[in-house]
């Protein structure tokens, strides 16, 4: 799909109540020459507060799908290339999420090559997915595995048994977020739990997970997960830029201060 305005959904928008199960959803391109380009597989957004909402994707294959917006003149560039979520909560869960892209132009973010999380106003959770060599074609650029970003309200999701892996957040300065981007207008307060982040890579920093405060003080919370192999040019697995990230019982290459936490290989 290509249009000169905002462009939503490559493969299919969602605004009400959504089952999408079992679907191969593949190959879509979402493309505006001057204004944003969101959700380049699934466009599932509703920001009526007064609405009570069901959506849950689920068992779904969602590979090479793109949301690009090379020409963007407005703030935001390509958002979700896999998956943009905003408004009401939502589940996704045991969905393989691989090789989608999101690009927008030099004056532009772009934010969640496989999967972005927008103004969720209630908890969603993102459990038992493979989120894989997804990647952000421009600079700037956030969040080549999860973008979590609050506006009008924050983002509080849980992120249970994901494997996250060979993200990689763009090229050139200013691309964070390998793994996972958080940030906004809002304090989000996401929680991770028995999750793989490895291998992801941000050409600036955050090659693992990078918590951007500088609007609003995020907080993070990290149980038994593994962060290892990630790279960026500056810090370790984690930056941390305002806020608090709290970690335990977790395996950190390169370590990081917090009960039961280590540093050893995790041999894969």
């Amino acid at each position: 799909i290509f249009g000169t305005d905002i462009g939503v959904g490559g493969g299919m928008v969602v605004s009400g109540n959504a089952r999408i199960t079992n679907n191969v959803i593949e190959y879509n391109t979402i493309q505006s020459q001057s204004d944003a380009a969101v959700g380049g597989g699934i466009n599932c957004a509703n920001d009526n507060v007064f609405l009570t909402l069901t959506r849950k994707i689920s068992h779904n294959i969602i590979r090479h799908n793109k949301a690009l917006a090379p020409n963007s003149n407005q703030y935001d560039g390509g958002m979700g290339g896999g998956i943009f979520i905003s408004g009401r909560s939502a589940e996704i869960s045991y969905n393989t999420i691989t090789h989608n892209e999101i690009q927008g132009s030099a004056s532009t973010r772009s934010y969640g090559a496989g999967v972005m999380l927008h103004d969720q106003d209630a908890t969603s959770t993102i459990k038992n997915n493979i989120i894989s060599h997804n990647r952000c074609l421009n600079t700037p650029s956030r969040g080549a595995g999860v973008t979590i970003w609050s506006f009008n309200f924050p983002c509080n999701p849980r992120l249970l048994n994901n494997i996250i892996t060979y993200n990689q957040a763009g090229i050139g300065a200013n691309t964070v977020g390998g793994g996972i981007y958080i940030g906004g207008h809002q304090p989000n307060l996401p929680h991770l739990e028995n999750n793989t982040i490895a291998y992801n890579a941000a050409s600036w920093a955050g090659s693992a997970i990078f918590s951007d405060s500088i609007l609003a003080a995020s907080h993070t919370t990290v149980v038994n997960t593994i962060l290892w192999g990630n790279t960026s040019s500056h810090g370790s697995q984690i930056f941390l830029n305002g806020g608090t990230i709290n970690v335990s019982y977790s395996d950190i290459q390169g370590g990081y201060p917090g009960a039961g936490n280590i540093d050893a290989d995790p041999l894969f």
